[in-house]
């Protein structure tokens, strides 16, 4: 089986489907990447690799997705992921056995599973087209918002900051996203206004605003090393 997909401001011809059905059936392909024409405001067409397409199969892609990865900056995150894990087991080793009668390696192990876990999380999201944060770029940041002011009156409080919720299970800190949707809200952002001529002063500077806002939020929690 296979799944389409096509933009919903697109459109698409008549026989695009069963074209690279067959393409797909002919090359043994498991993905079928059509191409595409811009209607340009001057009535002009620009036609970019239109049939045959391109067809891929799952080692391809992973090839294509890898190549278009900063290798130095991929390795550099892999030597901080080591250090941190050896920072870790050499503090929390002696402190797991003699506070909380765990096991020396129990902390270790514990953000070893959280960073394979991260890893995996970061490999999906480099399938996902950037276009996509255009749409959910402002409800997370409106989100985050409102999760960050609702730490007040939810939230638990540890090492002296409320800064945590508590699901039972585990905890999370919503700072961490915070910082994350602020740099993903602030590229699609201006980006999006870079274009303008006429731009007015609040619309320069509404990011800015509302990165304020989230200081604010996190420094009262307080958490003033998190709001830098």
């Amino acid at each position: 089986e296979l799944v389409g997909f096509v933009d919903s401001d697109d459109y698409i011809e008549a026989d695009m489907y069963s074209i690279l059905m067959s393409e797909v059936a002919k090359t043994g392909s498991d993905i079928a990447i059509g191409g595409i024409i811009i209607d340009c405001l001057d009535h002009s067409k620009k036609v970019y690799n239109r049939f045959p397409a391109s067809y891929y199969n799952r080692s391809d892609m992973m090839k294509k997705v890898i190549s278009k990865m900063n290798i130095p900056l991929l390795l550099l995150m892999l030597v901080y992921s080591v250090f941190g894990l050896i920072m870790i087991f050499s503090a929390s080793s002696v402190t797991a056995v003699l506070r909380y009668g765990y096991d020396s390696n129990h902390f270790f192990v514990r953000q070893l599973v959280w960073l394979l876990g991260s890893y995996f999380i970061g490999f999906i999201i480099l399938f996902i087209p950037t276009k996509f944060y255009r749409f959910v770029s402002k409800i997370a940041m409106y989100g985050i918002i409102g999760v960050l002011a609702l730490i007040f009156f939810a939230g638990s409080i540890a090492g002296g900051a409320k800064s945590w919720y508590d699901t039972g299970l585990f905890s999370i800190q919503p700072t961490e996203f915070a910082k994350i949707i602020l740099i993903v809200y602030m590229a699609v952002y201006y980006n999006k206004i870079a274009s303008k001529k006429n731009m007015t002063f609040m619309q320069f500077f509404w990011p800015i605003i509302l990165a304020a806002l989230l200081f604010v939020l996190i420094a009262m929690q307080p958490d003033l090393g998190g709001a830098i």
